[in-house]
């Protein structure tokens, strides 16, 4: 395993700073420990890279988050996946007929991307000009993947509780499960790994990176959980053990939900698959899991840098952590890193 250890340690170690100046990796098998480590620095913040740096997870908060609540609502027997939008207290024009289904698999028909904090800087701005972009969305017709599926869960999700998505995500998943370093908002910006120094707003740091989940106060469900690898590690085992869902609505969470279209997505996660003649739009986001990994491996990634992803047939975590956007998003040698780090686990950890 040392052999194992000294190839990741050299691709981290070769590839900072041109991947991102700070990267951390966790890999887990059965439960067990298989590497940790914390590479690189920021000298000119005095910023050291040590187990304790949280990073900002962007799209990761999508599966560590809301998927995962929505899919306790499930297991809990207080929702249906087909239920619409306005049955759960939600009746706004064009909104109010999308179902948790169609927003969870990205098959709402919703634009795939919007600057929303160009427009408002509050939910009901933000409903009012996702009410105007749902205007034409055709349901089950395509899978787009896109943030606004997940911004709308978010909300759901707060009507359905009657508190915000960080106060729900720290009740329902993270205090029972004793995690102390993953939240929204860190209240200590020192230990947060710096992600992008902006034109407007300057050097981001201890902030969300993401523009719409900033311009509604860092809460949102689509961006703005940080954590660290330890947490991460210890969150997706409990999930693989059914921890935090039992095994049927596990084993439905994980399932491919939209092989009709050519599709990826499972509810939530995404799903390496064989590449089908009619591809989605949305297929190449699982190709960061690299060429080793078996089919149905899942996992998701965020802007920032941050991915997980998960064999959990052979009971494989492997969780990288990076803030590749600073000083600069327009960075994106991670793309080729995530192939070569995922490569290095599955073709040393798979039998």
């Amino acid at each position: 395993m040392d052999d194992f250890s000294d190839q990741i340690d050299n691709l981290i170690i070769n590839s900072i700073p041109k991947v991102s100046t700070m990267i951390s990796a966790g890999i887990m098998q059965n439960g067990q420990i298989k590497y940790l480590g914390f590479h690189g620095n920021i000298p000119e913040l005095n910023i050291f890279n040590s187990d304790k740096m949280l990073f900002d997870l962007a799209s990761m908060t999508k599966v560590a988050v809301t998927s995962m609540l929505v899919m306790k609502l499930l297991d809990a027997g207080k929702i249906a996946l087909e239920d619409n939008l306005k049955s759960l207290g939600m009746d706004i024009d064009n909104i109010s007929r999308l179902t948790l289904r169609s927003l969870i698999t990205h098959t709402s028909g919703i634009t795939d991307n919007f600057p929303l904090h160009l427009y408002g800087s509050s939910k009901s701005d933000y409903l009012k000009i996702i009410s105007v972009l749902a205007r034409d969305s055709i349901m089950y017709k395509r899978e787009v993947y896109s943030d606004i599926n997940y911004i709308l869960l978010g909300f759901v999700l707060e009507k359905l509780y009657g508190k915000t998505l960080d106060l729900i995500a720290d009740q329902e998943l993270f205090r029972p499960l004793s995690l102390k370093n993953t939240f929204f908002n860190p209240k200590d910006y020192k230990m947060t790994a710096p992600t992008e120094i902006d034109a407007t707003r300057g050097l981001i740091h201890g902030v969300v990176h993401d523009e719409k989940a900033y311009g509604i106060g860092g809460v949102a469900g689509h961006a703005g959980l940080f954590s660290n690898v330890n947490d991460m590690l210890s969150y997706f085992n409990a999930f693989i053990n059914y921890k935090i869902l039992s095994r049927k609505t596990f084993n439905l969470m994980v399932k491919p939900q939209n092989e009709y279209l050519g599709g990826i997505f499972a509810n939530g996660w995404m799903v390496k698959l064989p590449r089908k003649k009619d591809a989605s739009e949305s297929f190449g986001y699982s190709y960061f899991m690299g060429d080793y990994s078996d089919y149905c491996t899942i996992g998701h990634t965020g802007f920032t840098g941050t991915s997980v992803c998960i064999d959990y047939k052979n009971r494989i975590i492997a969780v990288l952590l990076t803030n590749r956007v600073y000083p600069s998003r327009s960075n994106d040698s991670i793309l080729k890193f995530r192939r070569l780090f995922h490569n290095i686990v599955f073709r040393n950890l798979l039998p």
